[in-house]
């Protein structure tokens, strides 16, 4: 797991060739211009999926990891806290589903404090926990930029 500043996101380009895509993408254009849903931006290797929804308690929200796909997560609005462990601290409560590319869990970990203005990017070693609430439920407009690993 990696969580910055989004000034600082080229710092680490060098991480994955796809990555690079996605922020040369994030650093041409403006997010919050991206419609709700998923958006195409190079084919199969980089795509944004944009959502609109209130945050939840901690105890609802899901644990879940991806095998083919890293998640840049980006808030344009409101503000969430999102778990973070290694999938090796967490128990496995729904296998992993190839056609969706992702893993649930169970488990605990800590939280970064997310809000506009910061990222952070999520390997398939990761398990997160997003869409948990900060202080109170929130409404949250987030852009996830999922790029191949």
């Amino acid at each position: 797991m990696i969580s910055d500043t989004l000034d600082r996101i080229s710092d680490y380009c060098s991480l994955n060739k796809n990555l690079q895509l996605a922020v040369n993408y994030m650093q041409l254009n403006n997010l919050n211009d991206l419609p709700v849903g998923k958006s195409i931006i190079e084919g199969d290797l980089v795509y944004a999926s944009v959502s609109e929804y209130e945050t939840k308690d901690e105890a609802i929200a899901k644990w879940e990891s991806h095998k083919v796909y890293g998640d840049i997560q980006i808030l344009l609005s409101g503000e969430e806290k999102i778990g973070y462990a290694p999938i090796e601290d967490m128990a496995v409560t729904d296998a992993y589903n190839p056609e969706k590319d992702v893993m649930f869990y169970s488990g605990k970990g800590g939280f970064l404090n997310m809000k506009p203005g910061v990222f952070a990017i999520f390997l398939p070693q990761d398990a997160h926990q997003p869409n948990v609430s900060l202080h109170n439920k929130s409404i949250v407009k987030k852009v996830v930029i999922k790029f191949k690993i």
